[in-house]
């Protein structure tokens, strides 16, 4: 992923951050005063970084994993049926 010029963090912003909490000692408050972030953010990052090492930090796509505007499966197959038919009615190559 690219990052944009304003970016806050970086994946080298983020490393050098958690580095500053995991290595220094410094509290996640104070390295979200010193990165210009909150803490919380701080100890997600220290929280990857310890699970998956400075890979962890890299950026992640922020596409959701489900939708939740997905018909119920039961409902599925009728739905698709409509559609299907709606189609085909619109792309009926049959002279007029």
């Amino acid at each position: 992923m690219d990052t944009h010029k304003n970016a806050p963090l970086t994946p080298k912003g983020r490393e050098m951050m958690v580095r500053a909490v995991v290595d220094c000692g410094l509290s996640k408050a104070a390295a979200a005063r010193q990165f210009n972030t909150t803490a919380k953010t701080v100890a997600k990052w220290v929280e990857r970084f310890r699970a998956e090492g400075v890979d962890g930090l890299r950026d992640r796509s922020s596409r959701p994993q489900s939708s939740s505007r997905l018909p119920p499966p039961q409902r599925l197959p009728r739905r698709v049926r409509r559609l299907h038919r709606h189609e085909t009615e619109r792309h009926d190559p049959s002279p007029i």
